[in-house]
């Protein structure tokens, strides 16, 4: 692990920082597998990345999320109010 960051650190590529994380991934990958944890491991990087993924979506589509926000709440509002009228 020390080996593969000190590479990563002395080849100083532009993109280290995603070096250094892919190093770190599997550097616990292996350990997980070694300790017979890796499907543990691996559904937590998975729901890791789900919510990583999810703050980027929202941060690009903010605007549509907040219209489609907006229009589920009138929807139910909708459906209450109507709900109401039937029952009396």
């Amino acid at each position: 692990m020390l080996l593969a960051l000190t590479i990563i650190i002395w080849r100083a590529s532009a993109t280290w920082y995603i070096w250094t994380t892919l190093a770190i991934l599997i550097f616990l990958a292996v350990e997980s597998a070694l300790r017979g944890r890796l499907s543990s491991y691996l559904l937590n990087v998975i729901i890791f990345l789900a919510v990583v993924t999810t703050l980027i979506l929202l941060w690009q589509f903010w605007k549509l999320a907040i219209v489609a926000t907006i229009f589920a709440l009138v929807i139910l509002m909708v459906r209450d109010n109507l709900r109401e009228l039937r029952g009396k």
